[in-house]
């Protein structure tokens, strides 16, 4: 017999769900469990509707401005953690 599903699993399982990317046995426990389970049910409503309701807003462009900001923080992130990683974190009043 296969063990059923948590909510928790469920949970963690409902994206993939929801996109058809579930191997077949797992997609069968989710359904499974969905089927019995109202507030799993209810969660994955609420999921469909928000993802049509996305799908449907109007695309628009970034502003040019915007984009590079995130871009720059981005960089700004990146080379920031590559510095901690790569310095071990040691303390500032050590020098060179």
């Amino acid at each position: 017999m296969i063990e059923p599903l948590c909510c928790e699993r469920v949970e963690i399982a409902l994206g993939d769900y929801l996109e058809g990317d579930l191997p077949p046995q797992l997609r069968m426990r989710v359904e499974s469990h969905l089927a019995a389970c109202p507030e799993c049910w209810r969660e994955v409503q609420k999921l469909r509707h928000t993802v049509t309701y996305l799908a449907d807003l109007p695309r628009r462009r970034m502003p040019q401005y915007l984009k590079e900001s995130l871009l720059r923080a981005h960089r700004n992130d990146r080379s920031t953690r590559s510095l901690q990683v790569g310095s071990g974190l040691l303390p500032l009043s050590q020098g060179s």
